[in-house]
């Protein structure tokens, strides 16, 4: 039976194993940690579906490889905390879907939260309804974000620490903040669209820096 769920199988895999999740809805009874390179593949972000309510996180990535996740929801349904959290290695997300991240007494509520030297490359996926951020990094971590869709949040991307990167022709609307980079953090931002956003398209706020450059800014 263990070995049906994807707590039991991505535990049981070995290092550099390929997981398919069918179609459906699946719950995710604990927090879910992997420390090996693993890639996890649903069969499309509206068939395959991973839900759960633990504390902290739903999934963190603690190893020194790449965890791959492509074509797939994960979602928070309850309880306060992040969805996806990477504190080493490299994150590769793509065509998925992030939602329902929640944030109690400024813990939690971030989508995917990048610490440390972990580095990741989030691609042609969807971020709605995170209490707090979209995608944060910190530290020293360095991400590349490309044609993402991220709605309905307080932040969409989150830049701290001295973390760095490319967020490229990315879509952030009716968020707080589109992209908010702070401290000494200094990405490259291009050709991104901030529609509608309550208080910043991009903000540069103390010692940060980085090229903006291409991007359009509709009421915010």
């Amino acid at each position: 039976e263990e070995l049906r769920t994807v707590e039991g199988r991505t535990q049981n895999a070995a290092n550099g194993d390929t997981i398919r999740v069918p179609a459906g809805i699946h719950t995710l009874t604990r927090s879910l940690t992997i420390d090996k390179s693993l890639t996890i593949i649903g069969e499309g972000m509206d068939s395959t579906i991973l839900k759960g309510d633990a504390a902290e996180f739903l999934l963190r990535f603690s190893g020194n490889g790449t965890l791959t996740i492509q074509d797939l929801t994960l979602s928070r349904e309850a309880g306060y905390g992040d969805i996806i959290v990477c504190s080493h290695g490299t994150l590769s997300l793509s065509h998925c879907k992030a939602e329902g991240a929640r944030e109690h007494d400024n813990r939690g509520g971030v989508g995917i939260r990048f610490t440390g030297g972990s580095q990741g490359t989030i691609r042609e996926s969807v971020f709605n309804n995170n209490q707090f951020v979209v995608i944060a990094m910190s530290d020293t971590a360095t991400v590349t974000a490309e044609n993402n869709v991220l709605t309905d949040n307080r932040y969409g991307f989150a830049c701290f620490g001295t973390s760095a990167g490319t967020i490229r022709n990315n879509t952030c609307r009716g968020n707080k903040h589109g992209i908010y980079i702070d401290q000494e953090a200094h990405p490259t931002c291009e050709g991104n669209t901030c529609e509608g956003n309550t208080d910043s398209g991009i903000a540069y706020i103390a010692s940060s820096s980085g090229k903006a450059r291409k991007n359009t800014y509709i009421g915010r």
